[in-house]
């Protein structure tokens, strides 16, 4: 396939023309540094040579570039030449994924004898290792008789892998076009009023909110004609089926809370599969070649919203199986290690993103505004991502109070716990057997349709935090798990210093940073941001509470759970024992202190302020003899 040069400033669409010449070199210094990363990456192609290319092309500079620090005045317009540049390196980059993926089917059709040789001993495609079973393994007989003829599809994993992301991203464009095109023509019919109000942006987001509101109440019919039977693989359940149905499930839910069997991080995790999970496999494969025979297939101009959104079909990593069912699992980003991905991102991630992080949601709102004015405003999809106390919209939630707002609002720690809990009650209360279409307790939950509507319409146009705020409060829809729904589909995402500095946080929500540009603006504030992410409060009713509910968790399921995580719960009760007896010791006195200095055998005491290293406080805890280490990764 024919590819396109790298973007150059001259050649970025800019919306003001010409440029000024410091906002033409800022973008000339980003777009520099980024062909140097390309050119320097092992598993990019070598670069193809143009009239826009210098020699470096023909000759790639040893100098690496992963990180680019780049500097402008004040009042330049640095903002908008950022947007561009990245904008130009994404578009480009998109692209060449695909090209390049193109151009790996056409060589492993071209020389098939290498192919077998590479699936063998080299890891040039390490993908086609994990796509044919070893050997040694049992069904390898069995999958080989199941394998579609070459006739229908090509039966390269990267020809199947291509095909799958670019059916699905047309599906998501598509249906995104159509809501444009919708909007489009709301805000025609609005141009032709004398009211001159019909051009400011609050006019525009209310446009969004009443399409918006047509979108969920088409989703919530639709949800509840599906919801008058208990649906399970496609079928009704009633009667007593329906009740087993329910008991299992509410024995499925009591067991959330048990922890699996837990092995040593020297043991190979791979040798401890289960064979569901086998069995699944199986299952997938049967279902891929009669999606690849053209069989029984849904079109995906009949996906649903979430299988649209999904990021296993975005990215291609879902291939083997039917988008509908994967949008129906639970895959976590990047847990399937032996899959391969469009643009080598995450499995499960979905498109590759431009990571814009700033330390205000002010400075957001206006890299938001700038993507606004780019050549690329009506077809680049961004999400503003937050924490809960900044997208939720739930009083009962947000508020001591919610009667009395004066009374103050709950820390971000207690609005999540707070949101997770009335998730949990509903899980716990509700009646399977009604088949209640309701996902959760909280009113802006109730529809797991109208957070994907959510999901989709708050891609169409370029949303900072305010506009998904406003679009989830006049639907009555949660904003916040929209936001994370829509993150695969995301090609720019728009968040906070404390989300991307912290991977607990980033896994939480499934955003990866693997072959993303992350662009940090102010980064000289990230060492404020680093230590505020780095610290904690610990104290002491904290650390009894956390006893008490380790007890009572250890008590009920001892019987239950195997002798590692026995083992493991016994060392972290062994830590909080330690550091609750630590601070219930008194502050030390005068006396107390001349005491310590004669008796060795008196217990040391601590002031009211002290700093120790790690290492000190696990002697004076007296667990110098735990590895803290295999503990994390318990954990």
């Amino acid at each position: 396939m024919e590819r396109s040069n790298f973007p150059t400033a001259s050649s970025v669409p800019f919306p003001y023309s010409p440029p000024y010449s410091v906002q033409r070199e800022l973008m000339s210094a980003i777009l520099t540094s980024l062909r140097q990363c390309s050119e320097n990456a092992p598993s990019a192609s070598s670069p193809a040579t143009g009239p826009n290319h210098s020699n470096a092309a023909a000759a790639p500079s040893k100098r690496k570039a992963p990180i680019i620090m780049v500097e402008s005045p004040t009042g330049t317009g640095k903002s908008l030449s950022l947007a561009c540049a990245a904008m130009a390196w994404l578009r480009y980059r998109e692209q060449e994924d695909l090209t390049e993926l193109a151009d790996s089917v056409a060589d492993a059709a071209e020389s098939p004898s290498n192919n077998q040789t590479d699936r063998k001993g080299s890891t040039k495609y390490d993908w086609l290792n994990s796509w044919q079973p070893s050997e040694s393994d049992g069904r390898t007989a069995d999958r080989a008789s199941r394998t579609v003829p070459s006739t229908t599809t090509p039966q390269n994993p990267p020809a199947r892998m291509r095909s799958f992301a670019i059916s699905n991203r047309a599906a998501l464009d598509g249906e995104l076009n159509k809501i444009r095109a919708r909007l489009e023509t709301f805000s025609n019919v609005a141009a032709f009023s004398s009211d001159s109000s019909s051009i400011h942006p609050s006019a525009e987001r209310s446009r969004r909110e009443n399409l918006l509101r047509t979108g969920i109440s088409r989703a919530m019919v639709a949800e509840r004609k599906r919801s008058r039977g208990l649906l399970r693989d496609g079928k009704v359940v009633r009667g007593d089926k329906k009740r087993r149905l329910g008991e299992r499930r509410a024995a499925e839910e009591a067991d959330d809370f048990m922890l699996d069997e837990y092995h040593s991080e020297e043991e190979d995790k791979s040798t401890h599969r289960s064979d569901s999970d086998d069995d699944e496999n199986d299952n997938d494969d049967s279902a891929l070649s009669s999606i690849a025979l053209g069989g029984k297939k849904r079109g995906h101009e009949n996906l649903s919203t979430k299988a649209m959104l999904h990021g296993s079909n975005l990215d291609g990593s879902g291939y083997r199986r039917d988008p509908e069912k994967n949008a129906r699992s639970k895959m976590i980003p990047g847990a399937c290690s032996d899959t391969a991905a469009v643009g080598d991102v995450t499995p499960g991630s979905g498109l590759r993103k431009i990571i814009y992080a700033a330390r205000t949601h002010s400075q957001l709102s206006q890299f938001v505004g700038e993507l606004r004015r780019t050549h690329w405003a009506k077809s680049v999809k961004v999400v503003a991502l937050g924490s809960r106390a900044v997208l939720c919209s739930n009083d009962d939630v947000l508020y001591v109070s919610p009667g009395d707002k004066t009374k103050g609002r709950r820390s971000e720690v207690e609005i999540t716990e707070m949101c997770l809990d009335m998730q949990k009650s509903n899980k716990s209360n509700r009646s399977i057997a009604k088949g209640d279409a309701k996902s959760s307790s909280c009113p802006f939950l109730e529809s797991s349709e109208a957070v994907s509507t959510l999901a989709m319409h708050s891609l169409v146009r370029p949303s900072d935090i305010e506009d998904v705020v406003s679009l989830g409060n006049a639907t009555h829809t949660c904003s916040y798990y929209s936001s994370r729904q829509a993150l695969a589909a995301a090609e720019v995402v728009v968040l906070p210093y404390n989300t991307l500095l912290s991977d607990q946080a980033r896994q939480s929500i499934g955003l990866s940073l693997k072959n993303a540009l992350v662009v940090i603006d102010e980064a000289h504030n990230l060492p404020e941001a680093l230590r505020g992410v780095s610290s904690c409060t610990l104290s002491l009713p904290v650390i009894e509470a956390a006893i008490a509910q380790l007890s009572r968790y250890t008590q009920r399921y001892s019987g239950r759970l195997a002798g590692r995580n026995l083992y493991y719960l016994g060392q972290i009760r062994k830590v909080l024992i330690a550091m609750a007896k630590f601070l219930k010791l008194p502050p030390p006195s005068r006396s107390s202190s001349a005491n310590e200095k004669t008796d060795e055998c008196h217990e040391p005491s601590i002031s009211k302020k002290e700093m120790l290293a790690a290492v000190d406080l696990m002697f004076r805890l007296k667990l110098d003899n735990l590895n803290l280490f295999t503990l994390l990764r318990y954990m």
